[in-house]
């Protein structure tokens, strides 16, 4: 269909190329869905850790899963090799970062669990698109006519 899945296409709008982090959880899904039914490419990713039921997590990806602009990535957002390889894959445009370790009790009783998935994931997603050699950084820098230094 386009020569090349992970660059960003425009259609008179801008179009974007958005991680959605947390895709499986209800804000997740409902976000990753908005966009894709607005004409943009979406990449969801999520743990599917079972915090809480699985089976409702996998039918909101089925449902996701339907939509011609969505793909799915199972993985962690603190594990920074595949996290690294996902943004070598994608050209992304926008970074919607929602993954977050559910349950407000859970985050009184494993704060470091629950502060890893939050921050840990901002950290991964800006330490990537901030490197010299992000391709989503090059790509956001170029609609603004900015070319990074060599």
């Amino acid at each position: 269909m386009y020569p090349d899945p992970g660059a960003a296409r425009f259609t008179g709008d801008c179009y974007m190329t958005v991680l959605v982090t947390g895709a499986a959880g209800f804000i997740g899904f409902h976000t990753a869905r908005r966009l894709c039914l607005d004409g943009h490419e979406v990449v969801g990713l999520d743990n599917l850790n079972d915090y809480y039921d699985v089976t409702l997590k996998q039918a909101r990806l089925e449902e996701l899963a339907c939509l011609p602009d969505f793909r799915f990535e199972k993985m962690d957002i603190v594990d920074k090799p595949a996290l690294m390889a996902l943004f070598g894959k994608h050209r992304f445009t926008e970074v919607v970062h929602l993954a977050a370790q559910a349950g407000v009790r859970y985050s009184l009783d494993y704060p470091d669990v629950y502060g890893q998935s939050k921050s840990g994931g901002v950290s991964q997603c800006a330490g990537i698109l901030s490197a010299p050699s992000s391709r989503a950084l090059d790509l956001r820098l170029q609609q603004f006519g900015i070319r990074q230094q060599q």
